[in-house]
């Protein structure tokens, strides 16, 4: 005999039902208008931090749990020698900081910074862990993890893509170094079909992505660490529309990055770059990106689907203002999203443009030593001013 449900019990699982689907489309269309937000690597996050996103008008973060302290070695993962499960209580403070985030109304991208077989340099002695491009036992362990991690967050609110792996660089293990585009092609080619081939693990950790979610889109990024020009390698995930292709831009790293500056490079004008003189400005940026804007147009992929996922400079180089302003503006041009690296970052004050371009001062750096967490003396400044704009 059929057992009929009672009308308002109907109704009301089919509310459910509506909104649940509601919500999970809105993942998407949340990507079809441009978003612009910022990246948060901290060894610290809750309710505060997303309250100062909320106050500064940054309504997106992009998100990593790497340095966090956890049940294991590897927050999250467990061991990245082995993957055997997420644990519990890990997963749990995840999910409390993620409903920190939704409750300030801030949308988050999560992306991991060490996966099975691929450690992040930092927390792994400073060596680059490369097994995952040389064995694919950790492809399958990659995907079994972020499958579990889907299937935990695919209804969260907060969560608006799963950005899979943060800048794939497989050229490394095969100890390679990329001179010119051609390069880029001939180790492409070279690799397909191998446990370097990125686009192999793509597709491997999308379908087991795609096996409990989906509705909420996966972030691609390009090999050698995100860059511009190694676009042109990466391959659109078949038949999924729920992708959004990534770059980050550090170009030209001779003058982004303090140490490798060294004070001899400007921002804008010409610049001693692999022992040649190059001139940088907003064009010279415009086409350093173009790439992207070619390759997105090859393949039918809408600005909207393109985020320039990590960019900056170290606030002390000369003409920081005008360069972050450039590749913002660049950016906006080709209708990208974006997320500046990085807002208030805990451990690192190089890229807290709050800070302007000065010291922190002798007493900051004491309170440090002490084992103190003391507030970075942040102000209104020239290059805050940049970044604040584009909120208001």
């Amino acid at each position: 005999m059929a057992i009929r449900l009672p009308v308002f019990l109907c109704i009301a699982t089919s509310l459910l039902a509506a909104r649940a689907a509601h919500a999970a489309e809105d993942k998407l269309a949340f990507w079809d208008t441009q978003r612009k937000g910022a990246n948060c690597f901290n060894v610290s996050v809750d309710r505060s931090y997303f309250a100062a996103c909320k106050a500064a008008n940054i309504r997106l973060v992009r998100l990593t749990w790497s340095k966090w302290k956890g049940a294991g070695r590897d927050f999250l993962i467990g061991e990245a020698n082995e993957f055997k499960g997420i644990p519990a209580a890990d997963l749990a403070k995840l999910k409390e900081v993620l409903d920190s985030a939704h409750a300030e109304g801030v949308k988050v991208v999560l992306v991991p910074l060490s996966l099975p077989g691929l450690r992040w340099r930092q927390q792994n002695g400073m060596k680059w862990d490369d097994r995952i491009w040389r064995d694919e036992k950790y492809h399958a362990q990659a995907a079994a993890f972020w499958r579990e991690l889907a299937m935990a967050m695919r209804d969260h609110p907060a969560v608006v893509g799963y950005n899979l792996i943060n800048e794939p660089a497989p050229a490394r293990a095969l100890k390679i170094e990329f001179t010119d585009t051609a390069s880029y092609r001939a180790f492409e080619m070279q690799v397909v079909g191998t446990a370097a081939d990125v686009n192999r693990l793509y597709r491997t950790l999308t379908d087991a992505v795609r096996a409990v979610d989906k509705q909420t889109p996966v972030i691609v990024e390009s090999h050698d660490f995100g860059a511009p020009d190694a676009i042109a390698g990466l391959e659109p995930i078949p038949g999924d529309e729920r992708v959004i292709y990534s770059i980050h831009n550090y170009g030209p790293w001779q003058y982004v990055n303090f140490k490798a500056n060294g004070g001899r490079n400007s921002y804008p004008g010409v610049m001693t770059i692999n022992d040649r003189q190059e001139t940088w400005d907003r064009e010279a940026l415009r086409q350093a990106m173009a790439p992207v804007a070619q390759w997105a147009e090859r393949h039918r992929v809408p600005p909207t689907r393109i985020f320039l996922g990590e960019f900056g400079c170290d606030r002390r180089n000369a003409g920081v203002a005008e360069y972050l302003a450039d590749v913002i503006a660049v950016a906006n041009d080709y209708g990208w999203h974006w997320a500046f690296y990085a807002y208030r970052e805990d451990e690192w004050d190089a890229m807290d443009y709050e800070l302007g371009t000065g010291k922190l001062g002798a007493k900051y750096w004491e309170a440090v030593e002490r084992g103190e967490r003391p507030t970075p003396p942040r102000k209104d400044n020239p290059l805050w001013r940049v970044i604040e704009r584009e909120f208001q």
